[in-house]
């Protein structure tokens, strides 16, 4: 592993836990948004149905289909439609909060900040992100991530989205780096893993639940990361 230099991080789901920021932040919105209290039977049935429609205009938006501003008022629009409540300016509050709020989270996958302060000696450290950059940005600095990272990359800036390998070029050349000494770290096998490894960088999935995925090494906790890097650990496959 000697010939590794660079470390490109996947932000979301892999060291800012997205899962439950996200929740926070839409359990907020909702308390604050009492109009729809009346058509929702549950803020659990209410989430639900948000991450249904929000995970279809993600992928139209990666396939370069909207643009940020449709996806994040439409998410809301179209999940008040669904429970029968049709309130343009509700679902753009609602979107406009969300995108204020979430950034503002700090929940951390678990071993996140001592994985980066053990690897930060040894690599230079970059993010890759699909999202947007002001948010992206500011979620780094909430959870006091940002100096860790020479640079970030978002979909929003590169103009491409994760898994597309235009993304991880992109961010090659930013950070002056090559495919042969970058790794990529993600918790999503096709936007992180095979996306990074369309244009040849190696790759170690983060999943709980993945024991075997190709090529790659999977790790069930990021406190593996540095034992594997630095010889402690068994080697990454060639």
């Amino acid at each position: 592993m000697q010939h590794i230099r660079h470390l490109f991080f996947d932000l979301d789901g892999t060291l800012w836990d997205f899962h439950r920021n996200s929740y926070d932040t839409l359990h907020e919105i909702w308390l604050n948004t009492p109009q729809i209290h009346r058509v929702t039977v549950s803020f659990d049935r209410f989430v639900h149905t948000y991450h249904l429609i929000n995970n279809e205009l993600w992928d139209q938006y990666k396939a370069g289909l909207i643009d940020k501003d449709f996806l994040s008022v439409t998410r809301f629009e179209r999940t008040l439609n669904w429970f029968g409540y049709f309130h343009p300016t509700i679902g753009k509050k609602m979107g406009d909060d969300y995108l204020r709020l979430s950034p503002l989270k700090t929940q951390l996958i678990d071993h996140a900040i001592e994985t980066l302060e053990q690897l930060k000696e040894h690599y230079t450290l970059h993010i890759i992100t699909n999202g947007f950059t002001e948010v992206q940005h500011n979620k780094l600095r909430k959870s006091n991530l940002s100096s860790y990272f020479a640079t970030v990359t978002t979909s929003e800036e590169s103009g491409i989205s994760k898994p597309h390998g235009g993304i991880f070029s992109y961010a090659l050349s930013k950070a002056g780096a090559s495919k042969d000494n970058s790794l990529m770290i993600g918790d999503d096998m096709e936007a992180d893993i095979a996306g990074a490894k369309s244009v040849g960088i190696r790759g170690v999935l983060l999943s709980s639940y993945e024991n075997h995925a190709g090529d790659c090494i999977v790790i069930k906790n990021l406190s593996e990361l540095p034992k594997i890097l630095l010889g402690h650990a068994t080697v990454l496959p060639s």
